[in-house]
C-alpha cells in the first residue's frame, strides 16, 4: 500500500504536535518560573501548605477546513490553556486529584472532561512546579464571551481548594 505525501505530512504534523503538547514544562528555567509566579494580578490558593497559582489563560475556537465535532455555528468546542503554579516548599508529599470547569460570565459552570495535563498530581515535599492544561472538549459559547476555568484540587485527605484563573476572551482561529 502506497502512502500519499499528504498522508505523510498529515502524520507528522499531528506527531510533532503531540510531542510538543505532551512536553513537561521542568526544561524551563527557574528565572523564567520566578517571572511567572511574580505576576501582580495572580491569586495564590491554599491546600494544605500549598499554594496554587492560575498564571496564564487562553481560550479559542476553531474554525478551520476540518473541525472534529463541529458545533451548529460550524466551530470546533472551546479549547481552554492554563498555566499553574504550584509551589509545596513548606509542604510533605502530595497527591492530589482535580476536576476542572470553565465557568461564564452568568456564572454558568460546564465540567470539562477530556484534557490533556503535564504532571502526574504528585508532588513531592519541598517541590515547586509548573504545570499545563490543556481541553479540547469545552462548550460552544460564541467567540468574544468572557469566561475563566474553576479548578478543584483535592488532597488525599478530603482537604479541597478551588482555584480560579483569571477571565479571558474567547478567540477565533481560521
Amino acid at each position: 500500500m502506497k502512502i500519499g505525501g499528504w498522508a505523510k505530512a498529515g502524520v507528522l504534523g499531528v506527531l510533532m504536535l503531540w510531542i510538543g503538547c505532551a512536553r513537561p514544562l521542568a526544561d524551563q528555567t527557574n528565572e523564567a518560573r520566578q517571572a511567572s509566579v511574580s505576576n501582580p494580578g495572580a491569586e495564590a490558593f491554599k491546600l494544605e501548605g500549598c499554594q496554587i497559582t492560575a498564571l496564564t489563560v487562553y481560550f479559542w475556537r476553531d474554525w478551520m477546513p476540518i473541525v472534529e465535532h463541529p458545533g451548529p455555528d460550524r466551530g470546533s468546542p472551546l479549547y481552554a490553556k492554563a498555566a499553574l503554579f504550584l509551589d509545596n516548599s513548606k509542604g510533605g508529599e502530595k497527591k492530589l486529584s482535580f476536576k476542572a470547569s470553565v465557568v461564564d460570565a452568568e456564572g454558568q459552570k460546564d465540567a470539562l472532561s477530556k484534557y490533556r495535563l503535564t504532571w502526574d498530581c504528585v508532588l513531592k515535599a519541598g517541590e515547586t512546579r509548573e504545570v499545563e492544561f490543556l481541553s479540547h472538549d469545552g462548550p460552544y459559547l460564541p467567540v468574544g464571551s468572557s469566561i475563566h476555568l474553576e479548578f478543584t484540587f483535592t488532597d488525599e485527605q478530603g482537604h479541597s481548594a478551588i482555584v480560579k484563573t483569571p477571565s479571558g476572551v474567547i478567540e477565533r482561529t481560521d
